[in-house]
């Protein structure tokens, strides 16, 4: 067997602690490494109730990983010359009427995409519980429009679904089909992607049911959310999909880096020093040069004082490409070494007691980086679990 799927196959005790402290039933995760798929786990149950395994095709919500989707869409669209990056959305969403003159005139849809309009998230304000949409679709512009202004445009990055909302309406109306078309025709089929869907009933049997940890771990049955094409901000968190077809899409994603890169600048950094490179956001995208922290919009920076460094003692700069996604209850994260064309994908079905598929995927990560000094992310789950029973309280 090869040393690394050799090193991947053995973390399977410590992944079972992992799912075991955090409270999650059901995990799907796979590793690409050099252009080729090495190693599929899976873990636990899709469905408790039923004793029914997952594995790599077990369809998952991916929460905000769908914002790739969306973006690698609009890209499609500037490719084509339909609209270009610095394109006003008010000239493409007249709705879109904001009263700020600045974001009404000038706020282009990579501003937008790259989350450094300067517009408050207002997240509580689209979503009830079970992760069911509050508002209706055709709300987007209204809300989106009046949405405060905290930072100067393009000066600070904070993470907006509303933005992501507004970009599945500029694919509708740039290219005259829904979104869900737009994806399936243009990413989805041409990639071979079968599995993956934005439809909010798949009518698949083989999907992720849905659970929320109880305080000691107890996985607690919730409906699925109802999110997805024609609901409110799809293009944040609408995509289903599975390790099979993930992993495809971030090998192609990883292609069309290699090929495409001509020197980008970043959009927007997420330091607070303007200068630095060291962790920027692109188009659902985070770029970090590691060492460094990892996992910036997933729930665990919430939990723990601060997030570990990964590939610490090591100081030969390595470019690392990440995300996460939440959507009660699921919790997803993705890990890209564009150097080596590794992906890394963690799928969870539980809103658990930490962000369980980022410390999974960072696991996964530094066993893939080989570095010696690695993180003991056992303990780390066990602190993030007891840091958000002192955020919120215990579960019933």
């Amino acid at each position: 067997m090869d040393p690394l799927a050799h090193r991947l196959k053995s973390l399977r005790p410590t992944i079972d602690e992992i799912c075991r402290i955090s409270g999650t039933p059901g995990v799907s995760l796979g590793v690409l490494h050099k252009n080729e798929v090495i190693h599929i786990d899976n873990f636990g149950y899709r469905d408790v109730e039923e004793k029914k395994a997952p594995d790599q095709d077990t369809l998952y919500f991916v929460a905000s990983l769908s914002n790739l989707f969306t973006a690698a869409g609009i890209g499609i669209l500037v490719d084509e010359g339909k609209l270009h990056w610095d394109t006003p959305v008010s000239s493409i969403l007249p709705e879109f009427d904001h009263p700020d003159e600045i974001i009404k005139n000038k706020a282009g849809i990579v501003d937008f995409l790259s989350h450094r309009s300067g517009l408050a998230a207002k997240t509580q304000m689209w979503y009830l519980e079970y992760g069911r949409p509050a508002l209706s679709r055709r709300e987007t512009m209204r809300f989106s429009s009046y949405l405060e202004v905290v930072h100067v445009f393009q000066q600070r990055w904070l993470y907006n679904n509303w933005a992501y909302g507004l970009a599945d309406e500029v694919t509708e109306k740039v290219s005259g089909k829904s979104w869900d078309t737009f994806l399936r025709e243009r990413i989805f089929d041409p990639l071979g992607m079968k599995g993956t869907t934005t439809k909010v009933d798949p009518n698949k049997e083989n999907v992720a049911s849905a659970y929320m940890a109880l305080s000691d771990g107890t996985p607690y049955r919730l409906p699925r959310p109802r999110q997805g094409d024609g609901m409110l901000a799809a293009g944040a968190a609408g995509v289903q999909s599975n390790v099979r077809d993930l992993l495809t899409f971030y090998k192609n994603v990883m292609q069309a880096d290699g090929e495409q890169r001509r020197g980008q600048n970043p959009h927007v950094t997420l330091e607070p020093e303007p200068a630095s490179l060291e962790r920027f956001y692109a188009l659902g995208l985070i770029q970090t040069v590691l060492p460094g922290s990892l996992g910036i919009v997933g729930l665990n920076p919430m939990y723990v004082e601060k997030m570990p460094i990964v590939r610490k003692g090591i100081e030969t700069p390595r470019l690392c490409i990440d995300h996460q996604g939440s959507i009660v209850p699921y919790l997803s994260s993705a890990h890209l070494l564009p150097d080596t064309n590794t992906a890394i994908v963690v799928l969870t079905n539980s809103m658990a007691n930490n962000d369980a598929a980022v410390w999974i995927g960072q696991l996964l990560l530094e066993t893939v980086l080989d570095n010696p000094d690695r993180n003991d992310y056992v303990a780390i789950a066990k602190g993030s679990v007891r840091g958000l029973v002192a955020k919120h309280g215990k579960r019933a």
